[in-house]
C-alpha cells in the first residue's frame, strides 16, 4: 500500500482553531435553517460538522477527507461499520494511511462519528415507524409484534428498510453484491432484528411521555414524542444492530488490505479518497 505521508500528516494540527462562528444569510438564517426536510442534506451537513469538530475549521487536505466520508456514506448500507477497529479498517484503505501517520486518529475518530450518524438517522426513522405500528393496535405491543410476524410479508420488510434508506443514502441501490435471495434474507434479519428493539423504545416513549403529551387524539400524541438523542439510542445498540449488515469479522482484515478487494466485495467502484 503506498503512503503519501505529506498529504495525510497535514491533516492533523496540534491545536486545532476554534470553530468560527456560523454567518447567517440576510434573512437570519444558518445552514441548517434552510435544508428543511431533505434528509440526504441534513445527513451531510452532519457529517461536515462531525469533521470540523475533530479536525478544526482550517485544514489542509479538506477535500480528500470529504471524499472519504462520502466513500463511508456510500458503502454504509452494505458495510453497517461500527467500533474502532472497523473504522481503523476502513481508513487504512480508503485514505491509503498508515496508523503511524499523525492523522490517523484523526480520521478514526471522524469514521466513527459519522457512522453513529448514519445508526441514529435509520434508528429515528425506524423508531417513527414502530410508533405507527403500536398506534394501529391501539399501543399493545404483543399485538404489534404479531403483526410484524404473522401479517407483514418478507415484501413489505424489504420495501420498509428501502423506504428508510433511500432517504437517506439516496446513491445506495437496492441491488447489492449477493445474489438476490441471499441479500434479501440479510435485509429481513436486519430489519426483524431491528424492529423488535425499535418497538421497545416506541413502547417506553409512550409509556414515560410527559402528563402533558398524553392529552388529544393519537395522531396528537405521535407527533408529540420525540425519538431519543444518539446518546440515549446508544443503550439500545447491542438490541438494533445485533444482525446489523457487515462482512464477516474475520474477513475484515482481507477486505481492507488493498482498495480493490473492498470495492470488488462491495461491487462499488471508486471509493478510494
Amino acid at each position: 500500500m503506498s503512503v503519501n505521508t505529506n498529504s495525510t500528516s497535514s491533516v492533523s494540527q496540534t491545536t486545532p482553531p476554534p470553530l468560527p462562528t456560523q454567518t447567517p444569510n440576510f434573512k437570519g438564517e444558518l445552514p441548517q435553517d434552510v435544508i428543511g426536510h431533505n434528509c440526504s442534506l441534513q445527513l451531510l451537513f452532519a457529517t461536515v460538522s462531525d469533521v470540523q469538530e475533530i479536525f478544526g475549521s482550517n485544514y489542509r487536505d479538506e477535500p480528500k477527507v470529504h471524499r472519504m466520508v462520502r466513500s463511508l456514506r456510500r458503502l454504509w448500507p452494505l458495510w453497517m461499520f461500527e467500533g474502532q477497529q472497523e473504522a481503523a479498517a476502513l481508513v487504512r484503505v480508503l485514505y491509503d494511511v498508515r496508523s503511524s501517520d499523525a492523522a490517523f486518529g484523526g480520521l478514526v475518530r471522524v469514521t466513527m462519528a459519522v457512522g453513529e450518524r448514519f445508526r441514529v438517522a435509520v434508528s429515528r426513522d425506524g423508531i417513527r415507524l414502530a410508533l405507527t405500528l403500536l398506534a394501529e393496535h391501539d399501543g399493545d405491543p404483543h399485538f404489534a409484534r404479531q403483526a410484524l410476524a404473522k401479517e407483514w410479508t418478507n415484501e413489505r420488510k424489504i420495501q420498509e428498510f428501502a423506504t428508510i434508506f433511500h432517504q437517506w443514502f439516496p446513491l445506495w441501490k437496492a441491488s447489492g453484491r449477493r445474489k438476490d435471495r441471499e441479500e434479501e434474507e440479510t435485509r429481513v434479519a436486519f430489519f426483524d432484528t431491528a424492529m423488535a428493539a425499535w418497538l421497545q423504545i416506541a413502547q417506553d416513549l409512550r409509556l414515560f411521555r410527559r402528563p402533558s403529551e398524553v392529552s388529544g387524539g393519537e395522531d396528537t400524541k405521535q407527533k408529540c414524542l420525540e425519538s431519543p438523542d444518539a446518546a440515549g439510542l446508544r443503550r439500545y445498540d447491542l438490541q438494533v444492530w445485533q444482525r446489523r449488515i457487515a462482512p464477516p469479522p474475520a474477513s475484515v482484515g482481507d477486505l481492507c488490505v488493498h482498495i480493490n478487494a473492498l470495492e470488488g466485495y462491495l461491487k462499488m467502484p471508486h471509493l478510494s479518497a
